[in-house]
């Protein structure tokens, strides 16, 4: 295993330039607009590599953060995350102030293509799509760098620390939303995993504090979620810094590797409240998709792909299974049924986030949905 990490990043080098990515893409057709990801990839590798923020930052100081800053969360070794807020965009011609949260590392020294540049990637690459938190700007203390996103609500729920039985306790509002709204809830769900799943990330320390949503009922995924490798912009990532940051680049990336098995047991899983596969690692009812557990097809483990998510959000009982208890009549038979699809264990097999939350459209537009 070792050997084959060194392999590839000896080849980082080496790795597809971005108009190969692009026609790979292309051909592919299954990168949204991968064009516009990799600009903006650009954009905050430039301003990482202490060049100019990307143009849409309307934040580089802390002086353009309103005091008092509240520290919010449980204590975290990797950052310290605060509410506070910011004068609206005057150029907007909107006056007011907005609640933001502002996230600061805690380690020595912040490098590009670590943890905290891979959380700001996400925000950047996305900007503007369902469900991924507003990117304001970020700014250096020294080795250290502090970043600020809008303020996208609180946690949908709350489970254990890291794995256990425990069953999520979602909250009041979650509850509330589900049970007045449940196909706009799901829509919302549905539509915030399709930007992020859809382009080449997954989430694998999967929990329901990951999860906020808004007094209107729009959910966000607020911690960034893992590149896969044989993404485009996994690719390109790794091309950029994985020759500068050594073997650790790859245990930042999932499909890193090609591994070799004869039983599933060869696989890796992904973390335990993500693939469910360790005993005691999830509550009851939540189920990890095959590949996430550890999948042996034909002398190769299966990757991970936008489809893990898929099964995920059927499978977990805090997410679509929550939602359809709480519908009623045709709407909850139908959250069954879009259930029941996702829950294939082929992941050919499943629909993918567009085709779900299509769906969905289609069922508020009165049309029938086989």
């Amino acid at each position: 295993m070792r050997r084959l990490a060194w392999l590839v990043l000896a080849t980082a080098r080496a790795a597809p330039d971005t108009d190969t990515l692009l026609a790979r893409a292309a051909a592919l057709e299954r990168w949204p607009d991968v064009a516009a990801l990799l600009r903006r990839a650009a954009a905050l590798d430039a301003w990482w590599d202490k060049g100019t923020p990307p143009p849409a930052w309307t934040v580089s100081g802390a002086t353009q953060v309103r005091q008092p800053w509240r520290r919010i969360g449980a204590q975290a070794n990797a950052k310290v995350v605060y509410r506070a807020t910011v004068d609206r965009d005057r150029g907007a011609g909107v006056y007011g102030i907005e609640s933001v949260v502002v996230k600061r590392s805690q380690k020595s020294s912040d490098a590009g293509g670590g943890t905290l540049y891979l959380e700001m990637l996400y925000l950047e690459v996305l900007r503007g799509a369902p469900g991924v938190p507003r990117l304001y700007g970020a700014w250096r203390d020294g080795k250290h760098v502090t970043y600020v996103v809008g303020d996208c609500g609180d946690p949908i729920g709350k489970g254990p620390p890291e794995y256990g039985t425990a069953p999520t306790v979602l909250s009041d509002a979650f509850r509330r939303k589900a049970e007045a709204q449940p196909l706009q809830l799901a829509r919302s769900l549905l539509a915030c995993f399709r930007s992020w799943a859809s382009t080449g990330h997954l989430q694998n320390s999967f929990k329901a504090e990951q999860f906020t949503m808004t007094y209107k009922g729009e959910v966000f995924m607020v911690d960034g979620p893992r590149l896969l490798a044989n993404a485009p912009l996994g690719e390109a990532v790794l091309r950029t810094w994985g020759s500068k940051l050594g073997e650790s680049a790859l245990q930042k990336f999932l499909n890193a590797q090609r591994v070799k098995c004869e039983t599933d047991d060869d696989c890796p899983p992904t973390k335990n409240n993500h693939s469910c596969r360790r005993p005691g690692s999830c509550e009851a009812g939540a189920r990890g998709a095959p590949e996430a557990r550890g999948k042996c097809l034909e002398g190769t483990c299966a990757l991970l792909s936008e489809k893990t998510h898929v099964y995920d959000v059927a499978n977990r009982p805090w997410l679509l299974p929550y939602i359809a208890d709480r519908a009623t009549g045709g709407d909850r038979a139908f959250l069954l049924a879009l259930i029941r699809h996702a829950s294939a264990e082929d992941p050919d097999d499943r629909p993918s986030f567009a085709e779900l939350v299509g769906a969905i459209d289609r069922r508020v537009d009165g049309v029938t949905v086989n």
